[in-house]
């Protein structure tokens, strides 16, 4: 007996369902005493009306009854004063019985204590007065008195009905407002208890959208268990395991990129030393032919060489390494940039200009010069053969404004919201003989966040693609 008296001391529901059916009991409890407390005014009070009704109908009947044997007994009375039959006699002394016995009645009915004694002490002489020989006078002053006080008895119990008429009216309207009030508590105790049941539920339904909401944006979760009902906890504790099994694949993920890049960059330097010694004469002189091809096989290991720098950068960005800022001479960085792909400039005849004054900036250099450098790759790979490629730099409203531009092909609608994500290609065909890695742009966009920035595509005049970089507000040196 102790043991199950904890137990149900200690219960609370475990499952949605239990959950669920306990707010339901919780909601409806206070309606369905409301239903009950309704009924039962209901029943009371049509009870009452109905006994109202009986006596002041009972009631008003007696009265004229009595009103109409007073005039019954003054005649029979003054017949009698004439003819002296005994049948007369005989129906007065029926007809008097028959008067006390309904003044009798209406005296336990109603409250007429007063006119009852009145009419009972006029009574009693009425028999010897009318049996009387010389008693004609006194007779009718006593008939004239009872049938005033029968008058006054009438419109005593008029009264009275109407005073218990306006009682049942006082009553149904104490009954009304009693109602209206209960039920509006009760309505507002059903609204706090729906409430307070929806939060119960949501409460941890809203923690699992916002467990979600943070798994999909990679961010840790948060290491309290989700309480509640047994189905949610449960699916809390799923949320934790792929948390923890998305950790372990993106360690993976980046511990496979260092192994591939690594492996790769091994054999690429052998081939570009290779191709250097040919190119330079080592192995003796090569017609135009030959150096054509190795002047190819110089570029396309360049081109993956840049690949593996991207994939190498995109694990490092994701490291959450400090930044290294410092005064940047933009003009001379972008230079430096340009210089890094005069070769594919020249192959293809893009006209690339650079557009912008002396201008120095806090940044971190490697990054920034990442960023370009393959936005700057992006607009030969994907422009126009003999198009034009611009890079411009300006201040504007105390941030630093980068656009690198480019004519050919343009982005289609539908990949301008993911040609950001990773490995992600869109359907524009890139000219030369590798293909991209996908997350050049990827990479770009990652390294100017990384300064608060934001990397976004633009629309400028006289261009097809335009990559606008926007740097935040920051103490800036002109030179």
């Amino acid at each position: 007996m102790p043991a199950t008296s904890t137990i149900s001391r200690h219960w609370r529901p475990r499952t949605l369902l239990q959950l669920v059916l306990l707010g339901f009991v919780l909601v409806t409890a206070p309606l369905l005493y409301l239903i009950y407390e309704t009924t039962h005014s209901l029943d009371t009070v049509a009870s009452r009306m109905q006994q109202y009704s009986q006596e002041a109908l009972s009631t008003t009947q007696r009265g004229q009854q009595l009103v109409s044997l007073s005039i019954e007994l003054e005649r029979t009375a003054r017949q009698f004063q004439v003819v002296r039959a005994d049948s007369l006699h005989t129906l007065f002394s029926q007809q008097l019985d028959r008067f006390r016995n309904l003044l009798e009645l209406q005296h336990q009915q109603a409250d007429i204590g007063g006119l009852y004694q009145e009419l009972e002490q006029l009574l009693v002489p009425l028999p010897d007065l009318v049996s009387g020989q010389d008693t004609a006078s006194e007779l009718d002053t006593v008939l004239t008195q009872i049938d005033s006080k029968t008058e006054q008895l009438r419109d005593s119990v008029d009264k009275l009905v109407n005073q218990r008429l306006d009682e049942l009216n006082h009553f149904n309207e104490d009954t009304r407002t009693h109602l209206l009030l209960s039920s509006t508590l009760l309505l507002a105790l059903s609204l706090v208890l729906m409430i307070m049941s929806g939060l119960v539920i949501t409460r941890p339904v809203r923690r699992l959208e916002k467990m979600i909401t943070l798994l999909g944006e990679g961010k840790a979760l948060p290491s309290n268990r989700i309480g509640g009902p047994a189905e949610l906890a449960n699916l809390g504790g799923k949320l934790h395991w792929l948390d923890q099994q998305l950790a372990s694949l993106e360690q993976q993920k980046k511990q496979f990129l260092r192994h591939m890049s690594h492996e790769l960059k091994t054999p690429l330097a052998s081939l570009r030393e290779g191709a250097d010694l040919l190119g330079e004469g080592v192995l003796g002189e090569l017609n135009t032919s030959q150096q054509e091809v190795v002047e190819l096989m110089q570029y396309n290991s360049q081109q993956l060489q840049r690949l593996i720098e991207q994939l190498l950068d995109y694990n490092m960005l994701h490291q959450n390494l400090p930044m290294a800022v410092s005064a940047c001479e933009l003009p001379t960085l972008i230079k430096e940039v340009v210089t890094l792909h005069q070769l594919s400039v020249q192959q293809k005849q893009i006209h690339l200009q650079t557009q912008g004054d002396a201008l120095s900036w806090p940044v971190d250099r490697h990054k920034l010069q990442r960023c370009l450098d393959n936005l700057i790759s992006n607009a030969i790979n994907y422009g126009a053969r003999e198009g034009q490629i611009l890079v411009a730099w300006q201040t504007l409203n105390n941030r630093l404004i980068i656009d690198v531009a480019n004519t050919g092909q343009t982005i289609a609608a539908a990949e301008r919201v993911r040609i950001f994500e990773p490995f992600y290609q869109g359907q524009s065909q890139r000219l030369g003989p590798l293909k991209g890695s996908g997350i050049g742009l990827s990479v770009a966009r990652d390294c100017i966040e990384a300064h608060g920035g934001s990397l976004t595509l633009h629309d400028l005049h006289g261009f097809d693609v335009c990559f606008r970089i926007e740097l935040p507000e920051s103490e800036h040196l002109a030179v």
